[in-house]
């Protein structure tokens, strides 16, 4: 079974535009061994998870009663020098009232319990483990009409931001504090009788002001906008010119300094 979390890192402003960081966490389970996990994160995400903060899965604590690998791991020869898979520069994950994770006898990998809990295990153990994808949420404070703004993010990055979970929509609202206009496009389109995100993905999260998605809204308000100062959506006219939100794909490495 796959599941999935996103989670925001940090914001960063670079040359007129805003960047959130964010991992999305995937609950693998299928149950290997710690080497094995990792390959299997590095060929199909980008790496096993990195966990700085207990929020960031614990969505899934009543799921691994057993514990699930996560990206932290020692070896052998420097038994006490804890490092994440993915090399980044990230605290270390909680630790238990032992002070764990510990030096066990061949304990160098650590899972994340039920309980939110970090332990050293034989990394020869089969468990589930979590994998992640890391992604970027840009903020673009340039004023464009909701078909241009879809072409910018689809020629310069991945795709109008599509907040189908609470996580997407915490991180589109953090980065759009900084826009120059009150609402900002985002990747919400009024097609064939509903409501779609431009991306693939299920509509989980509702932000709607009615709670309820508007029901054969005019003609010219089918273009789904974000007012950041509230976190809601509203229907906006497609041809107002307004800041927008793009996401996509990154890589852990190149943000390690």
């Amino acid at each position: 079974m796959l599941c999935t979390v996103v989670t925001m890192l940090l914001i960063l402003g670079i040359y007129g535009q805003t960047f959130c960081l964010a991992r999305e966490h995937t609950d693998v389970d299928y149950p290997m061994k710690w080497s094995d996990a990792q390959q299997y994160c590095k060929t199909n995400y980008d790496d096993l998870s990195t966990v700085s903060t207990i929020d960031e899965i614990s969505h899934y604590y009543s799921w691994c009663m057993q514990g699930k690998w996560i990206g932290l791991h020692s070896n052998i020869s420097y038994p006490t020098d804890w490092k994440w898979s993915s090399g980044e520069n990230e605290p270390f994950c909680p630790r238990n009232y032992m002070g764990q994770p510990s030096l066990d006898p061949g304990g160098y990998c650590v899972l994340l319990s039920s309980s939110g809990e970090c332990y050293s295990a034989d990394c020869s153990w089969h468990l589930g483990f979590f994998c992640m994808n890391m992604y970027e949420v840009v903020l673009v404070q340039q004023n464009l009409t909701w078909e241009d703004a879809l072409d910018y993010c689809r020629e310069n990055y991945l795709d109008l931001g599509s907040l189908r979970s609470e996580n997407w929509m915490n991180d589109a609202v953090a980065v759009s504090k900084a826009a120059q206009t009150a609402y900002v496009w985002i990747g919400l389109r009024f097609l064939a009788g509903q409501w779609i995100w431009t991306s693939t993905g299920d509509m989980d999260h509702n932000a709607w002001s009615v709670n309820v998605q508007p029901q054969c809204p005019p003609r010219n308000l089918r273009c789904g906008a974000l007012e950041h100062m509230t976190g809601i959506w509203q229907p906006g006219d497609c041809e107002d010119k307004l800041n927008f939100v793009c996401f996509q794909r990154t890589f852990v490495n190149k943000h390690i300094v």
